[in-house]
């Protein structure tokens, strides 16, 4: 019986190895299904402003009379007298694909004369054909000196690209604005006003920045934080002009690395490269800043009376930053992601207005060291190391270091209480019993360290 069965196993699976043979030579039919998406497409968007103009009796609803901007003045009138007026449309227009946020500003190329203050400014939101008498209908937003030194410019606000709809309801977006834009002298001015000018020509100036609008997988914030700037430089001239131009709450963006050959400016003890006076701020968007022919003992690549200057390297000069006195216009001094290197003093005070330093993210390679005029100085996450064959902080202001790294034989004489929190001298915590190696003199002011 057991010869039998294993006789019969062996032809049932002699059996399935022919059916499975048989199989594999058959065609089966399968039920098959197929989706595709096609023409994919990934591309970079670009932003394009343009703006166009014509003269202000005419009327904007004709696109034939619309001139593209060139560089050529548009307002170009030099006998001016009381009563005149010179009148505009300026349309602005966005040609690209991507969203931005625009504004006008009038910016002089000089000194602001006194005849500035004689030329009242009218502005008609939806440009519509102007006549004499219409002048009295718009809106007076104040004299010619008063926009020029307006942050906010003429006019601003945010174009959408081409065939595009708002994604919020409440937003009043279009493509293109078209405004009016009237000077006119003030009847009364005197003769005291005979024979002046606005002090020198001005731009019109139109920027546009990209706008947070288009979104992605997770939404529109994705470009939230890109390079915003009201001035954008590339050279030391337009750097220069824009800190004259400039005011309180202006940036200044760097858009390469700028090198002043030679420094030409005073910070009232030496040459200095830039003179901040205005509590602007500089935004050296990752670039650097060179400064040749500042060498001196008092010399310094930037003055500074206050504002914020962030995002950059310094470099070149005797003192990185010097902070300086005015009196009319004083604030902090904020550092944020700067690195100063290839100097000697790293932050310099002599004259302050006790107007305090606040640095974050930054670096000082080299001597730091500031009078009690400061105020008092603050470092958050800030590494100090050797620079120019010093490695030393002397502060006479009060200060505090907080997630500091004090690299390997740095050293701080302590001239005002000064305080560590959660600070490390070349990677090791800073405690008690090591604050000595790197406080080497005047450890009694040492006030906190944990």
């Amino acid at each position: 019986m057991k010869t039998k069965s294993i006789k019969t196993l062996v032809a049932s699976l002699m059996a399935i190895v022919v059916c499975f043979a048989m199989l594999l030579g058959t065609t089966f039919a399968w039920f098959t299904d197929s989706i595709a998406s096609n023409n994919n497409i990934i591309s970079s968007g670009n932003l394009d402003v343009n703006a166009y103009w014509m003269e202000g009796n005419q009327d904007p609803t004709d696109e034939n009379n619309w001139i593209e901007f060139d560089g050529s003045p548009i307002f170009n009138y030099s006998n001016w007298e009381p009563g005149y007026v010179e009148a505009k449309h300026i349309k602005i227009s966005n040609e690209g694909t991507l969203a931005f946020k625009y504004n006008l500003a009038i910016v002089p190329n000089g000194p602001v004369g006194e005849l500035a203050n004689v030329i009242d400014v009218y502005f008609i939101n939806q440009a519509q054909a102007i006549t004499r008498n219409s002048i009295t209908n718009a809106t007076k937003v104040g004299t010619l000196a008063d926009l020029i030194s307006d942050p906010d410019g003429a006019a601003y606000g945010i174009l959408l690209p081409k065939n595009t709809t708002p994604n919020n309801a409440k937003m009043e977006i279009v493509e293109s604005v078209s405004v009016s834009i009237a000077f006119k002298m003030q009847e009364d001015a005197g003769n005291d006003y005979f024979g002046l000018s606005i002090g020198t020509t001005f731009d019109i100036v139109i920027s546009a920045t990209q706008y947070n609008f288009e979104e992605d997988t997770f939404g529109n914030q994705y470009d939230e934080n890109v390079f915003v700037a009201d001035y954008y430089v590339a050279n030391a001239d337009s750097l220069i002009e824009a800190i004259k131009n400039s005011g309180n709450n202006d940036v200044i963006g760097l858009t390469s690395d700028i090198k002043i050959d030679p420094a030409s400016m005073s910070n009232a003890y030496g040459t200095t490269g830039i003179n901040i006076t205005n509590l602007q701020t500089i935004d050296g968007n990752g670039n650097t800043l060179d400064i040749k022919g500042a060498g001196g003992t008092w010399d310094s690549g930037i003055n500074t009376t206050g504002g914020t200057i962030k995002n950059i390297k310094i470099t070149g000069s005797f003192r990185g930053v010097f902070i300086n006195h005015n009196s009319s216009v004083s604030g902090r001094v904020v550092l944020e992601n700067v690195i100063i290197d290839g100097t000697t003093y790293t932050i310099s005070c002599d004259q302050g207005m006790y107007q305090g330093l606040t640095a974050k993210n930054s670096t000082f390679m080299g001597w730091t060291s500031y009078a009690a005029t400061l105020g008092d100085a603050e470092f958050y996450n800030c590494i100090f190391g050797e620079g120019n064959g010093y490695a030393y902080c002397r502060p006479y202001a009060p200060t505090r270091f907080v997630n500091c790294n004090f690299e390997e034989g740095f050293q701080i004489d302590a001239r005002a209480n000064v305080s560590f929190e959660n600070c490390t001298l070349n990677g090791v915590k800073l405690n008690a019993q090591n604050i000595s190696t790197l406080v080497t003199s005047n450890l009694s002011n040492v006030v906190k360290v944990k």
